[in-house]
């Protein structure tokens, strides 16, 4: 019987261990699969950033010429120059004597440049409807002109002079807010 007892004992300690390495490599196996599942998580997380991230950089790609397309009907305090040449040049294409006198901000969302011109009547006319045809949304407010002593040469035809201000709101302008200080606030 002692045999039998200490084959018991021995048999009984040996399952006893079994059963505790299969419960500790049940409880690991557990903890490695919630480890897995979360890790899981975490990846996809990543990729979905990194695909919005391809979509977004993508898109931004395919649109850059419709953006700067549309960025050319503002003008902006960077791009106000250009915009005055632009002006200056339709005059003279006009055939008129065009000289800014002044330029006024309204808010932040116009400004209000004040011409002095002199010229024939239909050139100055004519300035007056290239003005309006720029891609910039561009409204003339004033058109103050009186006829003068004088008269130009057009063509072999003396033509009476004309002078007087001409008053062009640009609607279409924007001020660039400095980011830093926006961020600050």
């Amino acid at each position: 019987m002692k045999t039998s007892t200490h084959t018991f004992v021995v048999m009984g300690a040996i399952v006893l261990a079994l059963v505790a390495c299969w419960v500790f490599i049940f409880a690991r196996l557990t903890a490695s699969k919630h480890a897995y599942v979360e890790e899981t998580k975490l990846l996809l997380e990543e990729r979905q950033k990194e695909l919005s991230y391809l979509s977004t950089h993508n898109l931004l790609r395919e649109t850059e010429a419709d953006r700067l397309e549309l960025a050319q009907l503002f003008v902006t305090e960077d791009t106000v120059v250009s915009f005055l040449e632009e002006l200056e040049l339709l005059g003279r294409r006009a055939g008129i004597v065009l000289e800014l006198s002044s330029v006024q901000p309204i808010k932040d969302t116009s400004l209000n440049f004040f011409f002095e011109v002199s010229g024939s009547f239909t050139d100055i006319y004519e300035f007056v409807k290239l003005s309006e045809l720029l891609p910039h949304k561009l409204a003339v407010d004033k058109v103050d002109i009186r006829k003068v002593d004088g008269f130009i040469d057009e063509g072999g035809k003396p033509l009476p002079i004309w002078k007087g201000a001409v008053t062009l709101s640009l609607k279409s302008f924007i001020v660039e807010k400095n980011e830093t200080a926006t961020s600050k606030n």
